[in-house]
């Protein structure tokens, strides 16, 4: 439980703080270099973690080792971190920010990746202290910088780079060889990465390049509260993802069972009234925050129904990324991909920024009750196939025996 608290608070800290002291139109702006973070993550989980966690138990030690793993991640961290600065300089342009966005985009993707590793090899409590000091730095350093008179957008990307660095630093790297490159990573485990791998480009282009697509449409100021969005779901993410090694490992029986359906489900309706009473009462009618969650206030229903439904379409999907087969995560992943573009898109063209709106919270659901669907189909199809196995084995004919005289 710890761990997963400081986990979530670590991975959160970016997302909310805008949603407490930006305005709209500074919100937007930080949203676009957040997501070049969100796609980086998206790809490591796909490329390294995901494909790790469902390979590990067929290949050698040595294969499977941290020295493969960590200077893949660390490549891919850098990568994401240059594609950050080159978006951080059309965003902001001045060079201090937007390096300091990109260096907090590799050290974050950087920090998770070995965070997830550490988890899966050692245990919940081996990534505690990492957490924690991600968490101390970070409020350090933005309280400091805030009470300077810096820049907010300038303090915001210093913390996310300072704490992350920071916190990606109790994970050792493993040294650099000719065999542990990016590229020898993925030639070694080409079927699953590729499998994994459509999957991402997929969710990627619903959920991270289709919302930079219709960004011109909207301008800065409505593009962060569209994203806001995304922010006010994030203690699905402080609930989830520190757990997400954890989950891909549970058993069908278990993840397909009553009570955790019964579970999900209730922290769900929790957390979805949780958000609409914020947004009602402490938001609009006290007039707390004025920033870009008071223009959010506006949209309390959809934003509360899409709480919901992320949580119950996060978990199932974690589930199926560890246990269904090609087909069925392509199957998931195109009809989510295609809600999450048509749905918003069209709400947009149609009824402006709340049809955006309404369209992203819809999306949400349609995809929750997909993923949801495809894993118990494929729990039920695999128990079929274990009740006809047992049958077949013992129909089979049996050796008689003779007695011994």
């Amino acid at each position: 439980m710890a761990s997963a608290g400081f986990g979530a608070i670590s991975n959160a800290l970016v997302a909310l703080t805008p949603l407490l002291i930006f305005k709209a139109e500074q919100a937007g702006e930080f949203a676009v270099v957040y997501l070049i973070f969100a796609l980086g993550w998206s790809l490591t989980l796909s490329i390294i973690c995901d494909a790790w966690v469902r390979v590990r138990g067929s290949m050698s030690l040595v294969e499977n080792s941290w020295e493969d793993y960590s200077p893949a991640a660390s490549q891919l961290a850098i990568i994401s971190g240059l594609i950050g600065l080159g978006a951080g300089m059309v965003v902001y342009g001045t060079t201090l920010t937007a390096v300091a966005a990109a260096v907090g985009i590799a050290a974050n993707v950087s920090r998770l990746g070995s965070r997830y590793y550490r988890v899966v090899s050692h245990g919940p409590g081996a990534v505690i202290a990492s957490d924690v000091a991600t968490i101390v730095v970070f409020l350090g350093v933005i309280l400091t910088l805030a009470s300077l008179k810096v820049d907010l957008v300038l303090a915001l990307a210093a913390a996310w780079a300072i704490s992350n660095v920071i916190g990606a630093g109790f994970y050792r790297p493993a040294r650099w060889s000719k065999s542990s490159h990016l590229d020898a990573w993925i030639r070694s485990r080409r079927h699953v990465v590729g499998i994994l791998l459509k999957d991402s480009i997929l969710m990627d282009a619903g959920a991270n390049l289709a919302p930079l697509a219709m960004m011109p449409l909207m301008g800065a100021s409505g593009f962060g509260i569209y994203r806001a969005v995304s922010s006010v779901a994030t203690p699905v993410q402080l609930l989830l993802d520190p757990l997400r090694p954890n989950i891909s490992q549970l058993p069908a029986s278990v993840v397909t069972g009553r009570k955790t359906f019964a579970a999900i489900a209730g922290a769900a309706l929790g957390m979805s009234a949780a958000a609409y009473a914020v947004l009602v009462i402490v938001i609009q009618r006290w007039g707390l925050f004025p920033g870009v969650l008071s223009d959010l206030a506006h949209f309390a229903i959809p934003c509360a129904l899409f709480v919901a439904a992320n949580l119950v379409g996060h978990f199932y999907y974690i589930c199926a990324r560890a246990r269904l087969n090609h087909r069925a995560i392509l199957t998931g992943r195109v009809f989510q991909t295609m809600v999450s573009v048509i749905f918003p898109f069209g709400g947009l063209l149609a009824f402006n920024l709340a049809g955006a709106i309404w369209g992203f919270a819809l999306a949400a659901v349609c995809s929750g009750t997909t993923w949801l669907i495809l894993v118990i189909w494929d729990s039920e199809l695999r128990s079929v196939a274990v009740q006809i196995d047992e049958s077949a084995r013992v129909a089979q004919p049996q050796p008689i025996v003779e007695p011994k005289p």
